[in-house]
């Protein structure tokens, strides 16, 4: 979009409603919703809650969504996580929309053949969907 238009912080929930940006290419239009973080949550608290659920409406109204992971975790452990992927692809096949699954922070992971792991990971709990 050409600016700037989201916070950027390590502090939790500092996107609480959609962020909008657009960027006009030609006669296309592009339309970036930047959603709060979606986890699953054994105990959710009120705030956790109104946000997993603005990121779950947001897929109903998005042609493509794009999940954003951070490679660095280690997501083989993570049951909290590997349930909110799961999640996201089962909402996301029945909005019939399409979703692509990015790994962020990759420059952090060593060896980098681990990102076929995380690859091979995501997948598997694709199929589980």
């Amino acid at each position: 979009v050409k600016s700037k238009v989201a916070a950027v912080s390590r502090k939790r929930h500092t996107t609480r409603e959609g962020i909008l940006g657009v960027r006009n290419i030609g006669h296309v239009q592009l339309v970036f919703v930047d959603t709060p973080g979606y986890l699953t949550h054994s105990r959710y608290d009120a705030l956790d809650r109104s946000l997993a659920v603005g990121a779950s409406q947001s897929l109903w109204s998005a042609d493509v969504t794009l999940l954003v992971i951070d490679a660095a975790k280690d997501l083989s452990k993570n049951k909290r996580v590997q349930k909110s992927i799961k999640d996201l692809i089962t909402q996301s096949a029945r909005s019939n929309g399409d979703l692509s699954i990015i790994l962020n922070k990759v420059d952090l992971v060593e060896p980098k053949t681990k990102l076929l792991d995380i690859s091979t990971k995501i997948i598997d709990l694709s199929m589980d969907c």
